[in-house]
């Protein structure tokens, strides 16, 4: 009985183990994925600003034509 308990007592804890180590391991995929969406949020904006330039540089064109 002793030993059963034992037994049962080491499957506990693994099991413990293996649930923080997936848990940690989620949680370090969930900072890169926000680290990329930061990069990527950081790159729209400059698209965004590209476009805003091309268009004040359409217009001033169009101003002295």
């Amino acid at each position: 009985m002793q030993r059963l308990k034992i037994v049962i007592a080491c499957m506990v804890l693994l099991l413990i183990g293996f649930c923080a180590g997936q848990y940690s391991y989620y949680q370090q995929k969930e900072n890169d994925l926000k680290e990329i969406v930061r990069e990527l949020e950081k790159i729209r904006k400059e698209i965004e600003n590209k476009r805003v330039e091309r268009k004040n540089a359409v217009s001033l064109l169009n101003v002295y034509d």
